[in-house]
């Protein structure tokens, strides 16, 4: 990736994190904001901001999207139409209604922008990206590669609880919160860049990828109803037949308060960690280092590889109380 390639990765992760990130509905706290029992910032109190979001939405690329320079650059990746709309087929739109709070305070010195209230979709067959006709990278030389022919996400919902699946999902489960949050500050100095630390919450009905380069369906690999939540600390489970499962509590967290663990697993105390982001050079190449700590849950109903008589079913995924306490990402130009 060229130098000049890292504005667009910077400001497309900072959308990410300012939109999808935090999330949904909490009721209105005036003045202050609502205090964060099981964190080390649990006093920060500042004004409020809030914003009513009614949107009905639907976002097309038919002409084909690059990431980079263009799809004749070497420095790109491209698909050949996107659209983000309705959770189950291509022409539909989806909706949004929540209110939206930004509050600002300080704690140890730090002004922090503690965000949430942005739940997606409301409407009830969540939300659906497609990405087809094609997705290819260009290397250093021009020569396109193939990737795969479509990708899509079907279904998917942020924040919101669903008793309509089973098992269900019910994110605030024990949590005083009603909605995903995130909270962001500068962490030391003018130089350097921010950390924060949150929840967030999902379900994804289905995730379809067709590696081959036509629309067929026989080279597909697909997820069918993964569960991304918190840390349950379940004793005894049974991931291998999905009907028995309880329901799926809680959110992931991104940086804040870990538990920490003996080899016998039992839980002995805690650990904060922050993510952070930040750009700076190193040997004269510009270097963008990210530290993304997060703790929780994921859990897979089914992947399957192709479809009709030769589907081969793989089953159920279990992947419970994950922490990674330092998961450090470096992005560098080469």
């Amino acid at each position: 990736m060229k130098k000049y390639n890292f504005i667009r990765v910077i400001t497309f992760i900072s959308v990410l994190l300012l939109i999808f990130a935090q999330s949904v509905y909490d009721p209105p706290v005036h003045a202050k904001m609502q205090k964060i029992e099981d964190e080390s910032l649990s006093e920060i109190s500042g004004e409020s901001l809030y914003t009513g979001l009614n949107w009905t939405v639907r976002a097309v690329a038919t002409n084909g999207l690059s990431i980079g320079d263009g799809t004749a650059s070497p420095d790109s990746i491209n698909i050949g139409a996107l659209e983000i709309g309705q959770g189950n087929t291509l022409g539909g739109n989806f909706s949004i209604n929540t209110t939206v709070r930004w509050d600002i305070g300080s704690s140890g010195g730090q002004v922090w922008h503690l965000g949430g209230g942005f739940v997606f979709p409301s409407n009830p067959d969540g939300l659906g990206v497609f990405a087809y006709n094609n997705i290819w990278v260009r290397i250093d030389n021009g020569t396109p590669v193939t990737i795969g022919y479509y990708a899509q996400l079907l279904g998917l919902y942020v924040g919101r609880e669903l008793t309509n699946i089973t098992p269900n999902y019910l994110p605030y489960a024990g949590s005083s919160y009603s909605s995903p949050w995130i909270i962001i500050s500068n962490h030391g100095g003018e130089n350097v860049g921010f950390k924060f630390f949150g929840e967030v919450g999902a379900y994804l009905k289905d995730l379809v990828y067709v590696w081959n380069t036509n629309a067929s369906t026989s080279t597909a690999v697909i997820a069918d109803g993964v569960y991304v939540y918190g840390l349950m600390n379940e004793t005894i489970s049974n991931p291998t037949t999905p009907s028995s499962w309880a329901s799926r509590n809680g959110m992931m967290k991104l940086g804040g308060t870990f538990p920490t663990y003996n080899t016998g697993g039992s839980i002995v105390g805690t650990l904060e960690r922050y993510g952070t982001v930040d750009v700076g050079t190193s040997g004269g190449k510009t270097v963008l280092s990210l530290n993304l700590p997060m703790a929780g849950s994921i859990r897979i109903k089914n992947v399957s590889f192709g479809t009709g008589s030769g589907t081969l079913n793989w089953g159920p995924i279990a992947l419970d109380d994950i922490i990674f306490y330092t998961n450090r990402v470096n992005i560098r130009d080469l």
